[in-house]
């Protein structure tokens, strides 16, 4: 990353904070998938719910049903299936591109079709944003807080006492970048704070991308989360059980979203 890549993430984690408290009294533990590909719906979708967890997807429409880097991405009746059975899908940017290269208007038009697209095959509208590539600056930070409940960075770290709905923090779950003994002190580290931790990866495969993970290793942490007594929520449930108002906090919320779509 630039170094003026580097600048921009740091003021947008550090200013225009939309911060509220937590309320939750159980610690809680979101999966999540960007861009997504067909293995994360069929794999990671089926370990989820083979626990009866649930996970949040984070769509880059433009994708849907495309190859992308080698790798097969979902198709819209993945994205269908995921949602009968009660998963929540997220939004990326339409064409996947990082937010700190579109203006304002460039950004606003790529939210449009993402909201489009997903209401036209699926009605409803998106409530979650993830920034593609985790990088962000103030401006896209701004008008994406506004546009939705909360925005998901790749920034490390857990959630105790209060969070940054427009910058929600997450740690990778990759195979090249965490094992087992590093999960075990997140999930210690968890509950013992009582807090929200959010999981990020990519394709779920035998053989993962640098991006991915095994089911091995995805099945490993949901395990240890269930047997230590911590919650599996989508990020929209986790916001219901941990924002300042609960549920009523969140809906206002959306009723806004919708108008703004």
């Amino acid at each position: 990353m630039s170094l003026k890549g580097k600048l921009d993430r740091w003021l947008a984690t550090r200013f225009s904070r939309r911060m509220v408290p937590m309320r939750n009294r159980v610690p809680i533990v979101s999966f999540t998938f960007d861009d997504f590909p067909e293995s994360a719906a069929t794999i990671g979708g089926s370990i989820l719910e083979d626990r009866h967890a649930r996970g949040t997807f984070y769509l880059a429409g433009a994708l849907l049903g495309r190859l992308s880097g080698g790798v097969q991405m979902a198709s819209h009746e993945q994205v269908g299936q995921l949602l009968k059975v009660g998963h929540e899908i997220g939004c990326h940017t339409f064409t996947h591109t990082g937010v700190p290269q579109l203006g304002p208007a460039a950004l606003t038009k790529e939210l449009s079709a993402s909201a489009a697209a997903f209401s036209q095959c699926h009605g409803g509208t998106l409530t979650s944003f993830s920034y593609p590539f985790g990088s962000m600056n103030l401006t896209a930070k701004r008008i994406l807080a506004r546009r939705f409940t909360s925005c998901r960075s790749a920034q490390p770290g857990i959630h105790a006492g209060k969070v940054d709905l427009a910058c929600l923090k997450a740690i990778r779950l990759y195979d090249l970048t965490i094992d087992r003994a590093r999960l075990d002190t997140c999930m210690s580290e968890l509950v013992h704070k009582a807090g929200w931790l959010i999981f990020y990866t990519h394709d779920v495969s035998e053989r993962p991308t640098q991006w991915g993970c095994s089911p091995r290793l995805i099945e490993y942490a949901l395990d240890r989360a269930l047997a230590l007594g911590i919650e599996v929520l989508t990020v929209r449930d986790a916001l219901e059980k941990i924002t300042f108002g609960g549920a009523e906090h969140v809906r206002g919320h959306r009723g806004s979203d919708k108008a703004s779509a």
